[in-house]
């Protein structure tokens, strides 16, 4: 009679398992992450301030300091005017 070879997966080896999903979870991880820069960089920018400050939402409690001062702070873009001021019109192209 033949023996059977259970190997990996199949017996439920953390290390195996993990191994086959290492580099999927690795491409998975960068992937989400830089979406979420890309994210904060428009947000930033919109907001008025330099977009590489979302590089710095990655950083704990960075990241919550962050978002108070966009919580809080008069943006960049609104200073010098006034709540009944309008915005002003963005140029013809």
């Amino acid at each position: 009679m033949e023996d059977v070879v259970i190997t990996g997966a199949m017996t439920g080896d953390p290390m195996s398992i993990m191994g086959s999903m290492g580099i999927v979870s690795i491409i998975i991880s960068i992937a989400f992450l830089a979406l979420f820069l890309k994210v904060w960089w428009n947000i930033f920018k919109k907001a008025g301030y330099s977009g590489w400050l979302g590089i710095l939402m990655i950083v704990p409690l960075v990241n919550l300091i962050l978002l108070l001062v966009l919580a809080f702070a008069t943006w960049p873009i609104h200073k010098g005017q006034g709540p009944s001021q309008p915005a002003p019109e963005p140029p013809a192209s």
